[in-house]
């Protein structure tokens, strides 16, 4: 991406005066020079002077204790903007960011890719083209957000999905780290058997389920066949591959060979509850994001926690090709009326010093080069996903406005449906919402 530095253009006002007449009256004069005095007395206003309440939203409330230093600094460094940031769960942060956008009541919007897929999405957001912060990040990161020459967000890291697995528990019983589908099953298998369960899964606000879909997708499908999608998703908008082909079949029967493996009320339990659960030695194991080790950690476990990426086949090659993502966006709203401060806010996030405790206070993978992880198992994590053919999660690259029914996986877990019909189902409910394709 060529990088063009954006000039700013200082416009200064010349003030001249005019010489009175010596014939005016001595009232005239002195009302003449009062009220010159007045006009020397009032300076012009700038707009780096001007109170600003510069609107934020997040869904990462797990973020708090390093957002509520950084923008208390901000403020500090820019006493002229006043941050107003609101973070809620996920599960309804939607909501609230529809809302906002819709009332024109914020200014910087925190985002995935999916924020900005399609034409109407990307037109609500500002351009950030040029500008300088920018250079400071992986061009592959950037380029995620980039459409048609346009850069449209900043990356705040990457996430990848794990097994995440008490170490106690796996060296009581003698297991390592599987390198193959098969070895994967059988040591579900001892763990099962030794009367502890295996995987703990907060199911219960549904996407959670999926994660484990794009667990195992990308070896499977994109291991075997890597133009799957085409180039720009041809190949599923023209419905030449479907999820009725024997790849997607297969991800969906290894998603029920998991699924019997998860604790009884898994999809009971809220997914803001199993990282603390896991915690606290109540499974072998939980499949989550990369996301979720701040989380882990902040419970206090009493045993030491690894972590390995899911092998979905026999084919260590095909194993290579794994599931990552940029995980966190800041957009600008078009609409902001705030925009200077809104950048001020971006470049000061951009600043290395900022974005390495960035790092450090939330154990987010990071996008910007020369950015270490303290915490050792982030590292190790970090390191192995750096050894892998890293492809983005199958939902980004479908068509925007394409359907899903997320309650087929719940099914499949449940056993109320066979992977094969789902598939079926799945492609059916595909096909059919077409004319909403965007």
């Amino acid at each position: 991406m060529k990088r063009k530095k954006l000039a700013f253009l200082v416009l200064t006002a010349a003030i001249s005066s005019a010489v009175l007449s010596a014939c005016g009256s001595n009232s005239a004069n002195n009302e003449n020079q009062a009220n010159n005095a007045n006009n020397a007395a009032a300076p012009a206003t700038k707009d780096s002077d001007k109170q600003v309440e510069l609107r934020i939203i997040n869904w990462r409330v797990e973020d708090k204790a390093f957002f509520d230093q950084f923008n208390a600094k901000f403020e500090q460094d820019n006493p002229n903007i006043k941050i107003n940031y609101d973070a809620t769960p996920t599960k309804s942060y939607q909501q609230l960011k529809n809302s906002r956008i819709a009332a024109n009541e914020v200014d910087i919007v925190a985002g995935d890719y999916k924020t900005m897929n399609s034409a109407d999405q990307r037109e609500l957001w500002m351009d950030l083209t040029g500008q300088s912060f920018l250079n400071n990040f992986m061009e592959d990161a950037l380029q995620n957000l980039n459409y048609d020459g346009k850069q449209y967000g900043l990356p705040w890291n990457k996430v990848s999905l794990v097994a995440y697995y008490n170490k106690k528990i796996f060296s009581d019983l003698g297991l390592q780290e599987p390198k193959t589908w098969t070895e994967f099953t059988a040591l579900l298998d001892k763990i099962k058997t030794a009367g502890i369960d295996p995987i703990l899964v907060g199911g219960k606000d549904g996407w959670p389920i999926q994660q484990i879909i794009h667990t195992l997708e990308p070896s499977i499908v994109r291991g075997a066949k890597p133009d799957f999608y085409g180039k720009d998703n041809a190949n599923v908008m023209a419905l030449t591959s479907k999820f009725t082909d024997p790849e997607w079949v297969e991800v969906l029967t290894k998603f029920q060979t998991i699924s019997k493996y998860f604790q009884k009320n898994s999809l009971g339990m809220a997914y803001g509850q199993a990282p603390g659960l896991f915690a606290q030695g109540k499974a072998a194991m939980t499949i989550d994001g990369t996301f979720s080790l701040t989380q882990i950690n902040d419970a206090k476990p009493n045993f030491e926690v690894g972590a390995f990426i899911v092998p979905a086949t026999d084919d260590e090659a095909k194993n290579k090709i794994g599931y990552a993502k940029i995980g966190g966006v800041w957009f600008i709203a078009d609409k902001s009326p705030n925009k200077e401060a809104a950048l001020k806010y971006l470049e000061a996030f951009s600043q290395k010093e900022n974005y390495q405790l960035y790092v450090d206070t939330v154990n987010q993978f990071p996008v910007m080069e020369g950015i270490t992880m303290k915490d050792p198992l982030a590292q190790k994590l970090n390191d192995q996903l750096s050894t892998k053919n890293a492809v983005d999660q199958f939902t980004n690259i479908q068509n925007p406005g394409s359907t899903y029914q997320l309650d087929l996986l719940i099914k499949i877990a449940t056993g109320d449906i066979e992977p094969e019909d789902a598939a079926k189902q799945w492609q059916k409910d595909y096909e059919e919402s077409k004319p909403n394709w965007k």
